[in-house]
Protein backbone atom coordinates (compact mmCIF):
# COMPACT_ATOMS: atom_id res chain seq x y z
CA UNK A 1 0.00 0.00 0.00
CA UNK A 2 1.40 3.34 -1.08
CA UNK A 3 2.34 5.64 1.68
CA UNK A 4 0.43 8.68 0.79
CA UNK A 5 -2.99 6.25 0.99
CA UNK A 6 -2.05 4.65 4.26
CA UNK A 7 -1.66 8.48 5.58
CA UNK A 8 -4.84 9.48 4.55
CA UNK A 9 -6.61 6.31 5.67
CA UNK A 10 -5.33 6.63 9.27
CA UNK A 11 -5.96 10.54 9.25
CA UNK A 12 -9.69 9.75 7.97
CA UNK A 13 -10.30 7.83 10.49
CA UNK A 14 -9.34 9.97 13.34
CA UNK A 15 -11.27 12.72 11.46
CA UNK A 16 -14.37 10.53 11.49
CA UNK A 17 -14.00 9.52 15.24
CA UNK A 18 -13.20 12.88 16.31
CA UNK A 19 -16.76 13.92 14.12
CA UNK A 20 -18.53 10.93 16.26
CA UNK A 21 -17.56 11.89 19.26
CA UNK A 22 -18.43 15.55 19.08
CA UNK A 23 -21.84 14.61 17.67
CA UNK A 24 -23.40 12.12 20.00
CA UNK A 25 -21.68 13.24 23.25
CA UNK A 26 -20.54 17.03 22.83
CA UNK A 27 -22.99 18.83 20.40
CA UNK A 28 -25.64 19.37 22.74
CA UNK A 29 -23.73 20.91 25.42
CA UNK A 30 -23.32 24.57 25.89
CA UNK A 31 -19.69 25.01 26.35
CA UNK A 32 -19.07 25.99 23.30
CA UNK A 33 -15.51 27.31 23.53
CA UNK A 34 -14.19 23.98 25.18
CA UNK A 35 -16.58 22.04 21.61
CA UNK A 36 -14.34 24.39 19.42
CA UNK A 37 -10.90 23.51 20.99
CA UNK A 38 -12.41 20.16 20.81
CA UNK A 39 -12.99 20.58 16.97
CA UNK A 40 -9.84 22.52 16.13
CA UNK A 41 -7.76 19.40 17.99
CA UNK A 42 -9.72 17.12 16.33
CA UNK A 43 -8.33 18.30 12.93
CA UNK A 44 -5.00 18.66 13.73
CA UNK A 45 -4.31 15.89 15.97
CA UNK A 46 -5.63 13.71 12.39
CA UNK A 47 -3.26 15.55 10.44
CA UNK A 48 -0.12 14.82 12.59
CA UNK A 49 -0.64 11.77 14.39
CA UNK A 50 0.33 9.41 11.70
CA UNK A 51 3.93 11.11 12.06
CA UNK A 52 4.36 10.29 15.40
CA UNK A 53 6.61 7.08 16.15
CA UNK A 54 5.70 6.14 19.31
CA UNK A 55 7.55 2.02 18.77
CA UNK A 56 10.09 2.96 21.06
CA UNK A 57 8.40 3.10 24.59
CA UNK A 58 6.24 0.37 23.26
CA UNK A 59 9.74 -1.55 22.81
CA UNK A 60 10.22 -0.68 26.46
CA UNK A 61 7.12 -2.97 27.56
CA UNK A 62 7.51 -6.28 25.46
CA UNK A 63 4.20 -7.93 25.92
CA UNK A 64 2.06 -4.33 25.39
CA UNK A 65 3.46 -4.04 22.17
CA UNK A 66 3.40 -7.67 21.20
CA UNK A 67 -0.50 -7.17 21.65
CA UNK A 68 -0.84 -3.99 20.00
CA UNK A 69 1.14 -5.19 17.02
CA UNK A 70 -1.33 -8.31 16.59
CA UNK A 71 -4.34 -5.72 17.11
CA UNK A 72 -2.80 -3.32 14.42
CA UNK A 73 -2.08 -5.83 11.88
CA UNK A 74 -4.52 -4.29 9.63
CA UNK A 75 -2.87 -0.80 9.55
CA UNK A 76 0.63 -1.66 8.30
CA UNK A 77 1.92 -1.47 5.08
CA UNK A 78 1.99 -4.97 3.00
CA UNK A 79 4.95 -5.74 1.25
CA UNK A 80 3.93 -6.60 -2.17
CA UNK A 81 5.62 -8.87 -3.80
CA UNK A 82 7.09 -7.93 -7.27
CA UNK A 83 4.63 -11.22 -8.96
CA UNK A 84 1.91 -9.57 -7.01
CA UNK A 85 2.81 -6.02 -7.70
CA UNK A 86 2.59 -6.19 -11.69
CA UNK A 87 -0.98 -6.01 -13.11
CA UNK A 88 -4.13 -5.05 -10.72
CA UNK A 89 -2.46 -4.05 -7.67
CA UNK A 90 -0.06 -1.21 -9.46
CA UNK A 91 -2.97 0.17 -12.21
CA UNK A 92 -5.37 0.00 -8.90
CA UNK A 93 -3.43 2.04 -6.62
CA UNK A 94 -2.39 4.37 -9.27
CA UNK A 95 -6.32 4.61 -10.29
CA UNK A 96 -6.96 5.21 -6.72
CA UNK A 97 -4.29 7.95 -6.69
CA UNK A 98 -5.30 9.57 -9.92
CA UNK A 99 -8.66 10.29 -8.70
CA UNK A 100 -7.61 11.52 -5.34
CA UNK A 101 -4.91 13.96 -6.88
CA UNK A 102 -7.81 15.12 -8.82
CA UNK A 103 -10.20 15.51 -6.05
CA UNK A 104 -7.76 17.87 -4.81
CA UNK A 105 -7.13 19.69 -7.74
CA UNK A 106 -11.12 20.50 -7.75
CA UNK A 107 -11.04 21.53 -4.46
CA UNK A 108 -8.04 23.55 -4.67
CA UNK A 109 -10.33 25.54 -7.98
CA UNK A 110 -12.94 25.64 -5.42
CA UNK A 111 -11.08 27.23 -3.28
CA UNK A 112 -9.37 29.68 -5.38
CA UNK A 113 -13.03 31.01 -6.82
CA UNK A 114 -14.52 31.46 -3.18
CA UNK A 115 -11.37 34.00 -2.32
CA UNK A 116 -11.81 35.74 -5.72
CA UNK A 117 -15.64 36.19 -4.86
CA UNK A 118 -14.55 37.80 -1.53
CA UNK A 119 -12.02 39.78 -3.35
CA UNK A 120 -14.69 41.23 -5.50
CA UNK A 121 -17.08 41.84 -2.95
CA UNK A 122 -14.10 43.45 -0.58
CA UNK A 123 -13.16 45.16 -3.85
CA UNK A 124 -16.86 46.69 -4.81
CA UNK A 125 -17.22 47.70 -0.81
CA UNK A 126 -16.56 50.96 0.90
CA UNK A 127 -15.76 52.00 4.28
CA UNK A 128 -18.76 52.52 6.77
CA UNK A 129 -19.76 53.71 10.30
CA UNK A 130 -22.59 52.64 12.79
CA UNK A 131 -22.54 52.61 16.51
CA UNK A 132 -18.95 53.02 16.93
CA UNK A 133 -18.55 49.85 14.65
CA UNK A 134 -16.59 49.88 11.38
CA UNK A 135 -17.95 47.67 8.56
CA UNK A 136 -17.83 47.57 4.77
CA UNK A 137 -20.69 48.31 3.05
CA UNK A 138 -21.50 46.68 0.01
CA UNK A 139 -23.88 46.73 -2.34
CA UNK A 140 -24.68 43.00 -3.16
CA UNK A 141 -27.97 41.74 -1.97
CA UNK A 142 -26.43 39.15 0.36
CA UNK A 143 -26.72 37.83 3.88
CA UNK A 144 -24.57 39.98 6.15
CA UNK A 145 -20.86 38.15 7.06
CA UNK A 146 -17.71 38.59 8.35
CA UNK A 147 -13.49 37.04 7.00
CA UNK A 148 -10.72 38.26 8.11
CA UNK A 149 -11.10 41.31 10.25
CA UNK A 150 -13.95 42.51 8.39
CA UNK A 151 -17.54 42.91 8.64
CA UNK A 152 -19.66 42.98 5.26
CA UNK A 153 -22.88 44.27 5.28
CA UNK A 154 -25.46 45.99 3.10
CA UNK A 155 -27.37 48.53 5.36
CA UNK A 156 -30.41 49.68 2.83
CA UNK A 157 -31.42 45.85 3.20
CA UNK A 158 -32.50 46.25 7.43
CA UNK A 159 -34.26 47.97 9.31
CA UNK A 160 -32.79 50.78 11.62
CA UNK A 161 -33.04 48.47 14.70
CA UNK A 162 -31.38 45.56 12.82
CA UNK A 163 -28.03 46.91 12.58
CA UNK A 164 -26.84 46.74 15.82
CA UNK A 165 -27.31 43.24 16.80
CA UNK A 166 -25.79 42.23 13.47
CA UNK A 167 -22.56 44.61 13.57
CA UNK A 168 -22.49 42.58 17.64
CA UNK A 169 -22.86 38.89 15.94
CA UNK A 170 -20.46 39.91 13.44
CA UNK A 171 -17.83 41.58 15.60
CA UNK A 172 -17.72 38.71 17.88
CA UNK A 173 -16.27 36.06 14.70
CA UNK A 174 -13.79 39.19 13.84
CA UNK A 175 -12.82 39.79 17.68
CA UNK A 176 -12.14 35.98 18.29
CA UNK A 177 -10.80 35.49 14.72
CA UNK A 178 -13.26 32.49 13.95
CA UNK A 179 -11.94 32.99 10.42
CA UNK A 180 -9.14 30.58 11.46
CA UNK A 181 -11.29 28.07 12.74
CA UNK A 182 -13.37 28.39 8.68
CA UNK A 183 -9.88 28.35 6.51
CA UNK A 184 -8.89 25.11 9.11
CA UNK A 185 -11.57 22.90 7.92
CA UNK A 186 -11.29 24.05 4.58
CA UNK A 187 -7.74 22.92 4.87
CA UNK A 188 -8.69 19.77 6.08
CA UNK A 189 -11.14 19.80 2.69
CA UNK A 190 -8.19 19.38 0.58
CA UNK A 191 -6.76 16.30 1.14
CA UNK A 192 -9.61 14.45 2.71
CA UNK A 193 -12.35 15.98 0.65
CA UNK A 194 -13.70 12.32 -0.04
CA UNK A 195 -14.85 11.84 3.29
CA UNK A 196 -18.52 12.86 4.24
CA UNK A 197 -16.84 13.00 8.20
CA UNK A 198 -14.59 15.61 6.99
CA UNK A 199 -17.62 17.46 5.57
CA UNK A 200 -19.96 17.70 8.79
CA UNK A 201 -16.79 18.27 10.97
CA UNK A 202 -16.56 21.73 8.94
CA UNK A 203 -20.39 22.20 9.31
CA UNK A 204 -19.81 21.42 12.71
CA UNK A 205 -17.32 24.20 13.72
CA UNK A 206 -19.47 26.89 12.19
CA UNK A 207 -22.76 25.55 13.59
CA UNK A 208 -20.58 26.03 16.86
CA UNK A 209 -19.01 29.23 15.87
CA UNK A 210 -22.82 30.76 14.92
CA UNK A 211 -23.13 29.36 19.13
CA UNK A 212 -20.73 31.52 20.48
CA UNK A 213 -21.54 34.76 18.51
CA UNK A 214 -25.39 34.43 19.37
CA UNK A 215 -24.38 33.94 23.00
CA UNK A 216 -21.91 36.63 23.61
CA UNK A 217 -24.69 39.21 21.75
CA UNK A 218 -27.56 38.26 24.13
CA UNK A 219 -24.75 38.40 26.78
CA UNK A 220 -24.38 42.65 26.08
CA UNK A 221 -28.16 42.55 27.29
CA UNK A 222 -30.29 42.86 24.18
CA UNK A 223 -33.53 41.50 24.18
CA UNK A 224 -33.50 37.86 22.73
CA UNK A 225 -36.76 37.93 21.27
CA UNK A 226 -36.13 41.05 18.91
CA UNK A 227 -33.01 39.34 18.38
CA UNK A 228 -34.36 36.14 17.33
CA UNK A 229 -36.88 37.80 14.82
CA UNK A 230 -34.10 39.64 13.09
CA UNK A 231 -33.26 35.72 12.19
CA UNK A 232 -35.99 35.00 11.02
CA UNK A 233 -36.30 38.21 8.85
CA UNK A 234 -32.90 38.08 7.95
CA UNK A 235 -32.92 34.37 6.36
CA UNK A 236 -34.54 35.31 2.99
CA UNK A 237 -31.46 37.12 2.12
CA UNK A 238 -28.75 35.01 -0.39
CA UNK A 239 -26.04 33.38 1.61
CA UNK A 240 -22.21 34.48 0.54
CA UNK A 241 -19.41 32.42 0.08
CA UNK A 242 -19.16 29.49 2.07
CA UNK A 243 -15.19 30.99 3.61
CA UNK A 244 -17.31 33.84 5.41
CA UNK A 245 -18.94 33.56 8.57
CA UNK A 246 -22.64 34.24 7.73
CA UNK A 247 -24.92 35.69 10.31
CA UNK A 248 -27.96 33.74 9.30
CA UNK A 249 -25.35 30.21 8.50
CA UNK A 250 -27.88 27.99 10.07
CA UNK A 251 -31.40 27.15 10.04
CA UNK A 252 -32.96 29.61 12.25
CA UNK A 253 -35.11 26.57 14.45
CA UNK A 254 -31.57 25.10 15.59
CA UNK A 255 -30.00 28.64 16.65
CA UNK A 256 -33.03 29.95 18.43
CA UNK A 257 -33.43 26.51 20.18
CA UNK A 258 -29.87 26.72 21.18
CA UNK A 259 -29.94 30.68 22.68
CA UNK A 260 -33.09 29.42 24.84
CA UNK A 261 -31.12 25.79 26.19
CA UNK A 262 -30.76 25.78 29.59
CA UNK A 263 -26.49 26.24 30.70
CA UNK A 264 -24.97 22.75 30.66
CA UNK A 265 -24.02 21.61 34.52
CA UNK A 266 -20.23 21.82 35.23
CA UNK A 267 -20.10 18.42 35.63
CA UNK A 268 -20.10 17.33 31.79
CA UNK A 269 -16.69 19.02 31.87
CA UNK A 270 -15.47 15.80 32.79
CA UNK A 271 -16.70 14.64 29.61
CA UNK A 272 -13.74 16.44 27.88
CA UNK A 273 -11.45 15.05 29.99
CA UNK A 274 -12.48 11.35 29.01
CA UNK A 275 -13.42 11.77 25.65
CA UNK A 276 -9.91 13.67 24.29
CA UNK A 277 -7.34 10.33 25.79
CA UNK A 278 -10.53 7.97 24.50
CA UNK A 279 -9.87 9.10 21.34
CA UNK A 280 -6.84 10.34 20.98
CA UNK A 281 -5.01 7.09 22.63
CA UNK A 282 -5.59 4.05 20.28
CA UNK A 283 -5.35 6.37 17.70
CA UNK A 284 -1.81 6.64 18.60
CA UNK A 285 -0.79 3.40 19.30
CA UNK A 286 -1.80 1.82 16.00
CA UNK A 287 0.36 4.25 14.59
CA UNK A 288 3.03 3.05 17.13
CA UNK A 289 3.24 0.18 15.15
CA UNK A 290 4.18 1.81 11.71
CA UNK A 291 7.64 0.79 12.45
CA UNK A 292 7.89 -3.13 12.84
CA UNK A 293 8.22 -4.12 16.59
CA UNK A 294 11.09 -6.53 16.80
CA UNK A 295 10.69 -10.19 17.58
CA UNK A 296 11.71 -10.91 21.16
CA UNK A 297 11.10 -14.63 20.99
CA UNK A 298 14.69 -14.85 18.33
CA UNK A 299 14.97 -18.03 16.83
CA UNK A 300 17.66 -20.92 18.49
CA UNK A 301 20.34 -19.15 16.58
CA UNK A 302 20.58 -15.88 15.53
CA UNK A 303 23.76 -15.52 13.15
CA UNK A 304 22.37 -19.04 11.52
CA UNK A 305 19.28 -17.14 10.55
CA UNK A 306 21.61 -14.61 9.51
CA UNK A 307 23.54 -17.11 7.12
CA UNK A 308 20.59 -18.79 6.23
CA UNK A 309 18.79 -15.41 4.37
CA UNK A 310 22.42 -13.72 2.98
CA UNK A 311 21.97 -13.99 -0.76
CA UNK A 312 24.94 -16.04 -1.42
CA UNK A 313 24.75 -19.64 1.09
CA UNK A 314 28.45 -20.31 0.58
CA UNK A 315 29.75 -17.00 1.54
CA UNK A 316 30.16 -15.84 5.19
CA UNK A 317 28.13 -13.18 6.87
CA UNK A 318 29.09 -10.48 9.31
CA UNK A 319 27.88 -9.54 12.66
CA UNK A 320 27.80 -6.78 14.41
CA UNK A 321 26.97 -6.65 18.17
CA UNK A 322 25.87 -3.06 19.68
CA UNK A 323 27.82 -1.47 16.49
CA UNK A 324 31.32 -3.25 17.12
CA UNK A 325 32.13 -5.90 14.79
CA UNK A 326 31.58 -9.30 16.27
CA UNK A 327 31.82 -13.04 15.91
CA UNK A 328 29.20 -15.75 15.20
CA UNK A 329 29.56 -17.16 19.04
CA UNK A 330 29.56 -14.14 20.68
CA UNK A 331 26.34 -12.90 18.67
CA UNK A 332 24.17 -16.43 19.58
CA UNK A 333 25.53 -15.91 23.32
CA UNK A 334 22.98 -13.15 23.51
CA UNK A 335 19.67 -13.68 25.68
CA UNK A 336 16.47 -13.15 23.85
CA UNK A 337 15.51 -11.15 26.41
CA UNK A 338 18.35 -8.56 26.63
CA UNK A 339 18.10 -8.07 22.92
CA UNK A 340 16.83 -4.40 21.86
CA UNK A 341 16.74 -4.95 17.86
CA UNK A 342 18.01 -7.37 15.10
CA UNK A 343 18.50 -5.95 11.54
CA UNK A 344 19.50 -8.22 8.86
CA UNK A 345 21.34 -6.77 5.53
CA UNK A 346 21.49 -9.11 2.82
CA UNK A 347 23.31 -8.95 -0.38
CA UNK A 348 25.60 -6.50 -1.66
CA UNK A 349 24.65 -3.59 0.52
CA UNK A 350 26.73 -5.43 3.07
CA UNK A 351 29.72 -5.53 0.15
CA UNK A 352 29.06 -1.78 -0.06
CA UNK A 353 29.12 -0.57 3.16
CA UNK A 354 31.15 -2.93 5.03
CA UNK A 355 33.85 -3.94 2.05
CA UNK A 356 34.46 -7.58 4.01
CA UNK A 357 35.54 -9.72 0.40
CA UNK A 358 32.84 -12.36 -0.42
CA UNK A 359 30.75 -11.55 2.56
CA UNK A 360 27.17 -11.68 1.59
CA UNK A 361 25.13 -10.84 5.10
CA UNK A 362 25.32 -8.27 7.97
CA UNK A 363 23.46 -9.55 10.98
CA UNK A 364 23.15 -6.62 13.22
CA UNK A 365 21.91 -6.76 17.10
CA UNK A 366 21.66 -3.89 19.44
CA UNK A 367 21.10 -5.01 23.41
CA UNK A 368 18.47 -2.88 25.78
CA UNK A 369 21.90 -2.32 27.75
CA UNK A 370 23.61 -0.83 24.31
CA UNK A 371 20.32 1.71 23.55
CA UNK A 372 22.38 3.86 21.84
CA UNK A 373 24.89 1.83 19.75
CA UNK A 374 25.26 3.33 16.47
CA UNK A 375 23.25 2.21 14.03
CA UNK A 376 25.13 -0.07 11.34
CA UNK A 377 22.91 0.81 8.44
CA UNK A 378 20.18 3.63 7.09
CA UNK A 379 18.33 1.49 5.09
CA UNK A 380 16.91 5.16 2.86
CA UNK A 381 20.73 6.53 2.66
CA UNK A 382 21.93 6.58 -0.63
CA UNK A 383 25.06 4.18 -0.31
CA UNK A 384 28.75 4.46 -2.14
CA UNK A 385 30.29 1.93 -4.79
CA UNK A 386 32.47 -0.69 -3.47
CA UNK A 387 35.99 -0.10 -5.49
CA UNK A 388 37.24 -2.77 -7.40
CA UNK A 389 39.62 -4.99 -5.74
CA UNK A 390 43.62 -3.66 -6.17
CA UNK A 391 45.64 -4.89 -9.07
CA UNK A 392 48.28 -6.98 -8.12
CA UNK A 393 51.38 -5.58 -7.20
CA UNK A 394 53.92 -6.58 -9.49
CA UNK A 395 58.00 -6.36 -8.83
CA UNK A 396 58.59 -2.59 -9.76
CA UNK A 397 55.99 -1.43 -7.69
CA UNK A 398 57.36 -1.03 -4.45
CA UNK A 399 56.06 1.20 -1.20
CA UNK A 400 57.44 4.09 -0.23
CA UNK A 401 56.89 5.41 3.48
CA UNK A 402 58.08 8.81 4.27
CA UNK A 403 60.71 9.08 7.05
CA UNK A 404 59.60 11.56 9.74
CA UNK A 405 62.12 14.49 8.38
CA UNK A 406 60.44 13.74 5.43
CA UNK A 407 56.70 14.74 6.52
CA UNK A 408 55.34 17.46 5.28
CA UNK A 409 52.86 19.77 6.76
CA UNK A 410 49.05 18.58 5.17
CA UNK A 411 51.20 14.82 6.51
CA UNK A 412 51.30 15.77 10.37
CA UNK A 413 47.66 17.55 9.85
CA UNK A 414 46.15 14.04 8.45
CA UNK A 415 47.97 12.09 10.75
CA UNK A 416 46.52 14.19 13.96
CA UNK A 417 43.13 14.22 12.36
CA UNK A 418 43.06 10.06 12.33
CA UNK A 419 45.14 9.11 15.45
CA UNK A 420 44.07 5.59 14.96
CA UNK A 421 46.69 5.63 11.79
CA UNK A 422 49.85 4.90 12.68
CA UNK A 423 52.09 5.53 8.84
CA UNK A 424 50.53 6.15 5.54
CA UNK A 425 52.96 4.88 2.41
CA UNK A 426 52.44 4.65 -1.55
CA UNK A 427 52.86 2.11 -3.92
CA UNK A 428 54.63 3.96 -6.48
CA UNK A 429 55.24 2.29 -10.03
CA UNK A 430 58.37 4.96 -10.46
CA UNK A 431 60.08 6.56 -8.51
CA UNK A 432 61.36 9.46 -10.78
CA UNK A 433 58.36 10.10 -12.56
CA UNK A 434 56.25 9.51 -9.05
CA UNK A 435 53.34 8.25 -10.69
CA UNK A 436 50.84 6.95 -7.71
CA UNK A 437 49.55 3.60 -7.91
CA UNK A 438 47.92 2.81 -4.54
CA UNK A 439 47.93 4.42 -1.12
CA UNK A 440 48.21 2.35 1.89
CA UNK A 441 47.06 2.94 5.32
CA UNK A 442 48.90 1.06 8.29
CA UNK A 443 46.67 0.96 11.32
CA UNK A 444 47.83 1.45 15.15
CA UNK A 445 45.47 -1.86 15.70
CA UNK A 446 48.11 -3.61 13.11
CA UNK A 447 45.91 -3.73 10.18
CA UNK A 448 45.96 -2.47 6.89
CA UNK A 449 44.18 -1.00 4.55
CA UNK A 450 45.16 -0.73 0.61
CA UNK A 451 43.21 2.55 -2.01
CA UNK A 452 43.86 2.79 -5.42
CA UNK A 453 43.88 6.41 -6.21
CA UNK A 454 43.64 5.66 -9.74
CA UNK A 455 39.89 4.38 -9.35
CA UNK A 456 37.48 7.67 -8.34
CA UNK A 457 35.29 5.40 -6.09
CA UNK A 458 38.42 4.34 -3.37
CA UNK A 459 39.61 7.82 -3.54
CA UNK A 460 36.53 9.00 -2.56
CA UNK A 461 35.63 6.33 0.14
CA UNK A 462 39.22 7.00 1.26
CA UNK A 463 38.31 10.89 1.75
CA UNK A 464 34.96 9.87 3.60
CA UNK A 465 36.44 7.97 6.16
CA UNK A 466 39.90 10.02 6.83
CA UNK A 467 38.83 13.84 5.34
CA UNK A 468 41.56 15.43 2.87
CA UNK A 469 44.29 13.12 2.16
CA UNK A 470 47.85 13.73 2.12
CA UNK A 471 50.16 14.72 -0.52
CA UNK A 472 52.74 12.67 -1.90
CA UNK A 473 56.33 13.76 -0.19
CA UNK A 474 58.95 14.11 -2.28
CA UNK A 475 60.97 11.16 -3.31
CA UNK A 476 63.83 10.05 -1.21
CA UNK A 477 67.42 11.00 -3.05
CA UNK A 478 68.58 8.23 -5.32
CA UNK A 479 70.70 5.87 -3.74
CA UNK A 480 74.39 6.25 -5.48
CA UNK A 481 75.97 3.08 -6.87
CA UNK A 482 79.90 2.67 -7.20
CA UNK A 483 80.57 0.84 -10.41
CA UNK A 484 83.73 -1.04 -10.22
Amino acid sequence: MPALILYLLKANVALLLFYLAYHFVLRRLTFYHLNRLFLVFGILFSATYPFVDLSAVLQQNEELGSKIAVMAQSWQAVEVSPATESGFMVDGWWLISLIFWAGVACMLLRLALQLLSLRGIHTRSSLGRHAGFTYRNTPENINPFSFWQSIYLNPELHRQEELLPILRHEQVHVKEWHTLDVLLAEAGLLLNWFNPGVWLLKDAMRENLEFIADRKVLQTGLDAKTYQYSLVRISSLAPVSVLGNNFNFLTIKKRIAMMNKKQSSLLHVARYAVLVPLTAAPMLLFTACNEEVPEIAAPASIAEQASTEASTPAAAALYYLDGKESTKEAVDKVAPEEIQSVNVIKGETALEVFGKGAASGVIAITTKKNQNAPAVLEFNQKLPVLPPPPPPVSDNIVEYVPAASDHAADYKSFLKRNPEIDQVGWKIKDMDDRFIQMMVVHLKSGETEIYDLSHGGSRAMAQQKYGELPNLPPPPPPVRVNKL
